[in-house]
């Protein structure tokens, strides 16, 4: 829906129920995304970031990371890439150790 809807006429109103719906339960991570994306674009980059503050995928973390940066919270920023760069790290070494069972139980 907010695909179509983009630099269409139809966009305000699309963007304003997904904020309107994320104050009473989540957005799906890749739609909180995407409409956090399409208020940056309308120049509305503190309502984006409300609109992902929660989130804790990778590509919504660095989008608050930018947002952060860009209002002059640089420190926040920096907290929230190491957090990102933490997550990926713990993620590799899971799988890392389960290539490691793996292999273990084929042997």
């Amino acid at each position: 829906m907010l695909e179509a809807a983009r630099s269409s006429p139809d966009e305000a109103t699309a963007l304003e129920g997904l904020v309107r719906r994320s104050k009473t339960r989540a957005l799906p991570e890749p739609i909180a995304v995407a409409a956090a994306s399409a208020l940056v674009d309308r120049g509305e980059p503190l309502l984006a970031e409300r609109l992902v503050d929660g989130a804790v995928s990778p590509s919504a973390r660095l989008l608050l990371a930018d947002l952060r940066a860009e209002r002059g919270d640089v420190a926040g920023a920096l907290a929230t890439v190491e957090r990102v760069l933490l997550r990926c790290q713990e993620l590799r070494i899971m799988g890392k150790r389960l290539q490691d069972i793996g292999k273990k139980h084929d042997t």
